[in-house]
């Protein structure tokens, strides 16, 4: 499924144009990048949790050379499936 996909879902359910519902798609997405971002966590009930993670230091191997690679600290963006999603299946 990609994001055209949920606004024409919308679209079906709603009845609202397929310009207003991208638009709606969109300022959700943009809302929950712009919060994790921020480092804030961004939770839906029975679908899971967005995160940032700090990663720390670390030491790599070039595998052609062996040579040994520093790897920066950096962040990351995770993702905790909540219980309803975990138990599918």
């Amino acid at each position: 499924m990609v994001k055209n996909d949920i606004v024409k879902k919308i679209v079906e359910s709603t009845g609202i144009s397929t310009t207003e519902a991208n638009q709606a798609v969109n300022l959700i997405l943009s809302s929950i990048k712009r919060a994790i971002l921020d480092g804030e966590r961004v939770e839906f009930r029975g679908f899971g949790i967005f995160y940032l993670r700090n990663k720390k230091l670390g030491i790599g191997r070039n595998p052609k050379t062996k040579e040994i690679i520093r790897i920066k600290e950096g962040k990351s963006i995770k993702f905790k499936p909540g219980k309803q999603l975990k138990n599918i299946g």
